[in-house]
């Protein structure tokens, strides 16, 4: 006796079908997004290549995507390390060098993006709590797919799905590479003495608007993305800061927007030995409401580890059980040692 199906059931599989449809066509129109954005500056903007108190930094991060709803999850790495250059007789500036990479991955079709860039920065101190960055980055990537898991109307014989049977289609190339350039503009003001610090500003990505298409005769651009932020450090106490966090990005038909904070302990001052734990959450909305984001961080002197999940409140939450999936980030920094007579008026901190 075959069992009844019940409606909800059959929403969260239509639902589910939905979203694998349509992401599957618009992803190539619109980039990766991470919920810890903040730790990952330089896919938020060149200008922040080397803004950081750190001379050195290696940051990577790992997205995992709706596993309890699709078979073929949605899976990104990224990774960053960036590094400054001091002048030799001017105190007022310094210049950044940044390089990263990404890998995505998504769906049956294993729609794939490997890309990688690279990021020039210059830092002008206006006074010692005040700077103003321009940064801009350019880079490659390859978009690829594979046909071995999807089925087209063609391999339909009038009876029954048949592989054997042609697809029908004609594709020029299973893969396409394009080129990408990208620039920003990014204020930092900081209190002398003071963990309490702000980085605001703007970046726009894919201003060439490349073309994606699969087909030689076609033509797909990627629409630039705009990206607005600011990132703000209260320090509350000697051991509680307040870190707050907004970004807003616009691509084309699409918008997001991601804002948030925590409380930040530090359980040890001590140089060399910091110890601090962050809790904290942000909500990410678009038009179809989207995800609650709670959030943890754990600094040790040189290294920082973020973790968070997305809880799924939109629609889509129905095939998801609410379970967005989770991100993990890592961050190592280091901080050189400067002679006295080095020690000069461009220092971030």
């Amino acid at each position: 006796m075959l069992r009844k199906t019940s409606t909800t059931t059959l929403r969260a599989w239509f639902l589910a079908l939905c979203g694998i449809l349509a992401f599957e066509v618009l992803l190539p129109a619109q980039d990766t997004h991470f919920s810890q954005f903040y730790n990952t500056p330089l896919y938020v903007n060149p200008a922040l290549t080397a803004v950081d108190k750190a001379d050195i930094r290696f940051m990577g991060a790992y997205r995992g995507q709706w596993e309890q709803a699709l078979f073929d999850p949605y899976t990104t790495f990224f990774g960053m390390f960036d590094t400054k250059f001091y002048p030799k007789y001017n105190d007022r500036y310094f210049w950044g060098l940044g390089v990263s990479f990404l890998y995505d991955v998504a769906g049956q079709s294993s729609l794939g993006l490997l890309g990688a860039d690279v990021n020039a920065s210059f830092t002008y101190a206006l006074d010692k709590e005040n700077f103003v960055t321009i940064g801009f980055g350019g880079g490659g990537a390859q978009r690829s797919f594979q046909l071995d898991n999807l089925s087209f109307g063609e391999q339909h014989n009038g009876e029954q799905y048949d592989p054997n049977l042609p697809t029908g289609e004609n594709f020029t190339s299973l893969a396409n590479f394009f080129g990408s350039l990208g620039g920003g503009l990014n204020y930092h003001g900081q209190k002398t003495g003071k963990r309490t610090y702000l980085d605001v500003g703007a970046a726009a990505f894919h201003i060439n608007r490349p073309n994606q298409a699969f087909y030689s005769a076609d033509e797909s651009a990627l629409p630039m993305r705009l990206s607005l932020y600011m990132r703000p450090m209260l320090q509350l106490s000697e051991q509680v800061d307040l870190p707050l966090h907004g970004l807003a990005q616009f691509q084309g038909p699409y918008f997001e927007a991601v804002a948030g904070a925590g409380i930040r302990v530090y359980l040890n001052l001590v140089p060399s030995r910091e110890i601090a734990v962050e809790l904290g959450g942000s909500y990410r909305f678009n038009s179809i409401g989207d995800a609650i984001i709670p959030h943890l961080q754990i600094l040790y002197h040189q290294w920082q580890v973020g973790l968070s999940y997305d809880i799924n409140v939109s629609d889509f939450s129905v095939a998801t059980l609410y379970r967005g999936g989770p991100e993990l980030t890592v961050r190592y920094a280091i901080t050189k040692v400067k002679p006295l007579d080095r020690v000069r008026l461009c220092r971030l901190y």
